[in-house]
């Protein structure tokens, strides 16, 4: 039998993925099921969110170093900015009502990026990852055909 790593990969990364799914079923709970009376609950949803999304981020690290792995850094960099946003416009303190739409939403967006991950994704590296590798003899011809083409001067 065969070890074929990338496939294996890309089943650690759909896997580890789907906990999105678990992290938007948190998230739905607390939008329509909680309220002020229901403190425990809500804390325990939120630690289940919490878990879910630590299952999460292996998969996202992993996804982006194994599809370009000379532009991962850049690649975790936006995911983290736009990743952020989130944090930046949502109020500092809201009524039940706000958080209930913000959860929903998160969680209507946690669903939609994990299955068009797991329906689109896959772990192997992308074409436009690869760097093009000029060797001096190469460098020099192009020197050499640029100068060839330049009329000379009297």
């Amino acid at each position: 039998m065969r070890f074929d790593a990338t496939l294996e990969l890309a089943r650690i990364i759909h896997r580890s993925k789907s906990g999105n799914l678990v992290q938007a079923l948190s998230l739905f709970m607390l939008a329509f099921f909680v309220n002020c009376k229901k403190g425990t609950f809500a804390v325990a949803l939120l630690v289940l969110q919490g878990v879910a999304g630590a299952c999460v981020v292996p998969g996202v690290i992993t996804s982006s170093l194994s599809i370009a792995p000379s532009l991962a850094g850049t690649i975790i960099s936006l995911v983290l900015f736009f990743g952020k946003i989130g944090s930046a416009i949502s109020p500092n303190v809201g009524t039940l009502q706000e958080w209930s739409k913000i959860f929903a939403s998160s969680a209507l967006l946690l669903i939609f990026s994990a299955l068009f991950f797991l329906i689109f994704a896959s772990a192997e590296q992308q074409s436009w990852s690869f760097e093009k590798i000029t060797t001096l003899d190469e460098e020099f011809d192009d020197k050499a055909v640029d100068t060839a083409n330049k009329p000379r001067s009297s």
